[in-house]
């Protein structure tokens, strides 16, 4: 027996194949109501390309058009997510001084919403009240929407409000909508006021806004609010799926809860949910705080038993937390099966890698992680923006600083800014690095002008950078320059203080 979704697919191929036919087929030719209804079956479908090829038949043959055949036309693009090609049907309607109505306008907004620009979207929705039109309930939903994906939150609740004053019932489709938009922008407790209004209002709330106010309390790291909410699934007998367990391991890795987020994965193999890799990826990221780098690399090695192959996004979660616990060799064993495993290699990886190596001393095995760095740039596999990329650098700098490894610091801070020429400039993280080199190298003179060309790139000199550069004059017996940079640094402090 077949699925409903299925079946209903095969139905909805069924009435567009049917309705072209009838257009192409019908002895009388081609009428408004024939194409009319064969622009609607195509929108259903989402066939946006088939919708313009009839639509441009249709002013071909100079047929009569009216405002219902370009809201079907609108909706089919709106589908397909080419908003330009809504926009510019919307302006032959007008060109043929066609009266635009709510649906007209409903379907522009969700067409700009799709292509994720809300200030068209909201530009459209502006122009439908100015025109006197009553907004509906899809007007304010998908305003609401385009307003989330531009993470413009204050514009959400503004719209939103328009449903109250409009007299539209909002659904929970609407009140998800805007606790996601609420907590994109970091308003975690707007979306919690969300949660307790369609509550209040005794609507019944569903698994997609609960998880969505559990993400909004998430990426504000609130994981203890994103946990009590959590338990509301039990409470009001809510279907725990994948992307609601998701929503509440990217909480736990918020909050550094590894033991929580590794208890949770229990839970869902106990309860037959499999996770997604996002997931999955978010309970290696929670070790990451309590340095659980056996955890981690556990979760990497239990991946494929749950069902899910491991990306670059979970080897650099695992390469992060060894970094974080000091443990390079195990952050070398882990490139290494990434490499055996075929997965590209991105440049956060490497990263973390090199970094894991700098802590570890082993400043012999990040040069040469740089190099495969570098050899990836040549064969184009890392973008054009990551090319010149100021935590690697750095990191690799900072590694020549522990061996005394002065000239090699310095070349690589020259090689950074040639590269980064046209991007990205040395920050002071960086020439603290080559700085810090040059003293342990005994190599003062360049130390002091390391100092100088920061002033020159307009980088500013911070107490870390002051520090450094008093430990070079020290060593190099310049009495004079010790007590000018401990005067600086006293001058800061007091800056530093309140009034």
């Amino acid at each position: 027996m077949l699925q409903p979704t299925v079946t209903a697919a095969h139905g909805t191929a069924k009435r567009w194949e049917n309705a072209v036919a009838q257009l192409f087929l019908d002895p009388s030719g081609p009428t408004l109501r024939l194409c009319t209804k064969a622009l609607s079956a195509c929108d259903r479908a989402r066939k946006w390309q088939l919708a313009l090829n009839i639509f441009a038949d249709v002013r071909a043959k100079r047929l009569e058009v009216d405002t219902i055949l370009f809201n079907s036309l609108l909706s089919a693009c709106g589908k397909g997510s080419h908003w330009t090609q809504a926009l510019r049907c919307f302006q032959e309607l007008q060109a043929e001084s066609l009266c635009a109505d709510i649906v007209t306008y409903n379907s522009l907004i969700s067409a700009c919403e799709r292509g994720s620009k809300w200030q068209a979207a909201l530009k459209c929705l502006q122009d439908s009240l100015e025109a006197g039109l009553e907004p509906t309930l899809v007007t304010v939903s998908a305003g609401v929407s385009a307003m989330e994906k531009g993470c413009q939150w204050q514009s959400a609740v503004e719209l939103f409000s328009m449903s109250g004053d409009a007299s539209i019932e909002a659904d929970v489709i609407l009140y998800s909508s805007l606790a996601a938009a609420c907590g994109r922008g970091h308003a975690w407790t707007r979306a919690l006021d969300v949660w307790a209004d369609l509550k209040e209002r005794d609507q019944r709330v569903n698994t997609v806004l609960c998880s969505t106010c559990i993400s909004a309390c998430a990426l504000s790291s609130r994981w203890t609010q994103a946990l009590a909410l959590h338990k509301e699934f039990d409470k009001l007998s809510l279907e725990k799926d994948a992307v609601a367990f998701g929503a509440m391991l990217n909480a736990f890795a918020m909050g550094n809860l590894w033991q929580e987020a590794i208890s949770l994965l229990a839970t869902m193999a106990a309860a037959s949910v499999q996770p997604s890799l996002i997931g999955y990826n978010a309970a290696i990221s929670a070790c990451e705080g309590g340095h659980r780098w056996a955890e981690a690399l556990q979760l990497l090695a239990s991946s494929p038993a749950a069902g899910l192959q491991a990306d670059i996004v979970t080897y650099g979660a695992v390469l992060s937390v060894c970094e974080k616990s000091l443990r390079w060799e195990e952050a070398m064993a882990v490139l290494r099966s990434a490499k055996k495993r075929a997965v590209d290699i991105n440049l956060i990886a490497i990263s973390a890698a090199v970094s894991a190596c700098e802590k570890g001393s082993q400043w012999e095995k990040a040069l040469g992680l740089f190099a495969e760095f570098r050899a990836h740039n040549d064969q184009g596999t890392v973008q054009k923006s990551e090319q010149s990329d100021i935590v690697v650098y750095s990191a690799v700098i900072s590694s020549c600083s522990k061996c005394a490894r002065w000239q090699t610091a310095l070349g690589l801070l020259n090689d950074f800014e040639r590269a980064a020429a046209q991007a990205q400039a040395a920050n002071a993280q960086t020439y603290n690095a080559a700085m810090l080199a040059c003293v342990t190298g005994h190599a003062w003179r360049t130390a002091a002008a390391l100092a100088l060309q920061m002033q020159r790139q307009q980088v500013e000199t911070d107490v870390i950078a002051s520090c450094t550069l008093v430990g070079a004059f020290v060593a190099g017996a310049q009495p004079v320059q010790t007590v000018a940079c401990m005067d600086l640094l006293h001058h800061r402090a007091l800056a530093a203080m309140p009034a």
